[in-house]
């Protein structure tokens, strides 16, 4: 540790801002536009051409956003394009992760938190030897590629899913299958929340689901959790593995599987198969039908899914009693098994890059060269 040294940001980064008018981006345009939203494709005059980090440096509620990019990209004119020449790029994008609560007490501004050149500049870090970086920074890449290999693994599964789905139900679907609202071939049912007043209900064992929660296909754990008693006094059941939610007001049409029990709030519905309709086959159709649901969502402060807008959407698809509903998840259910398997080991991986970060970053374990 002795080898270790304290420098000023300003001293070992540089920092320049970018210089996109965000409304001036042309959607799927070529290079990526970053923002402290996630990464979307939209392209203007100003492109970057770095091994870099980027941060944003505003952000309504101090919640700044960090990120790793090695090619071309554009950057909204409140981030920081952060480089070096001396020291390991990937080891100071995980040590500035560990620093975006400091970041978020340093930040000026009221309505809106700014991080300033001034603040950046002055930050303090403790750095070990550049060799020592590389070697660090291995370890912890070596866990976010195998994590973003299987997460891409995910989605091209999913896709093939989806494919196979539009295939077998749309393209090629039987002349004897009767065309049918997608609320006959699927149960849904609502959610709840414990009062909020009686701590006894929160911080439990069991997963409560929010729309917050639809980040993937699948969910495994939620930001918020309440207790047995907490379950007893909502109108919320405990949906068993495998159940649909999805998101039924505000940002409608949010959709994921939940992949252990799981109980869920009021804006949400639960859905599952009807009869021989597996739950895979109803997140498919779903999933099919989302731009339709979301088209005749309703309401007159935000929008809303109701029941109706289920019976809106038609389908040929076969009756909830027929085998091909049957015949078809045999032949899906190797894709739903190998994203869920898939999702455990992000978890694990995640885990123990967490666990992993501040304890090499800071030192306090330390990596054989």
């Amino acid at each position: 540790m002795s080898e270790w040294r304290e420098y000023a940001l300003g001293d070992i980064l540089s920092f320049r801002t970018g210089k996109l008018d965000s409304n001036a981006a042309v959607e799927n345009g070529k290079y990526p536009f970053f923002t402290c939203s996630p990464i979307t494709l939209k392209i203007n005059n100003y492109a970057f051409d770095e091994n870099a980090i980027l941060l944003a440096g505003n952000n309504a509620n101090g919640v700044f956003c960090i990120k790793r990019y090695d090619g071309k990209f554009n950057a909204y004119q409140r981030t920081y394009v952060i480089t070096t020449q001396e020291h390991n790029i990937d080891f100071l994008y995980y040590a500035l992760m560990l620093q975006l609560d400091n970041f978020q007490q340093l930040s000026s501004g009221t309505a809106t938190r700014f991080l300033t050149a001034t603040i950046l500049n002055s930050f303090k870090l403790r750095l070990p030897p550049l060799h020592n970086q590389r070697v660090i920074a291995e370890v912890l890449s070596s866990l976010d590629d195998k994590i973003d290999l299987l997460t891409r693994q995910n989605a091209t599964l999913e896709a093939l899913a989806q494919t196979y789905f539009r295939q077998w139900f749309v393209e090629e679907a039987r002349e004897n299958w009767e065309e049918q609202s997608l609320y006959t071939v699927i149960n849904i049912l609502g959610g709840g929340t414990p009062s909020t007043k009686i701590p006894e209900y929160w911080d439990g064992d069991i997963p409560w689901f929010t729309p917050k929660d639809a980040n993937s296909l699948i969910c495994m754990d939620t930001e918020k959790h309440i207790t047995q008693s907490g379950l007893s006094h909502c109108n919320s059941k405990l949906y068993p593995a495998g159940t649909l939610f999805i998101s039924a007001r505000g940002t409608v049409g949010k959709l994921s599987i939940c992949g252990v029990p799981m109980a869920m709030n009021q804006s949400c519905y639960a859905i599952t198969g009807k009869g021989k309709i597996p739950n895979f086959i109803a997140y498919l159709a779903s999933e099919y039908s989302i731009a339709e649901l979301q088209q005749n969502a309703s309401g007159a402060v935000f929008d809303t899914i109701t029941t109706d807008t289920f019976k809106a959407i038609r389908l040929a698809l076969p009756a909830i009693d027929d085998n091909f509903n049957v015949e078809a998840d045999e032949k899906l259910k190797n894709y739903y098994e190998k994203i869920i398997a898939n999702t455990h080991q992000i978890l694990t991986l995640q885990k123990l890059r967490d666990t992993l970060l501040p304890k090499l970053v800071s030192g306090e374990v330390r990596v054989k060269n």
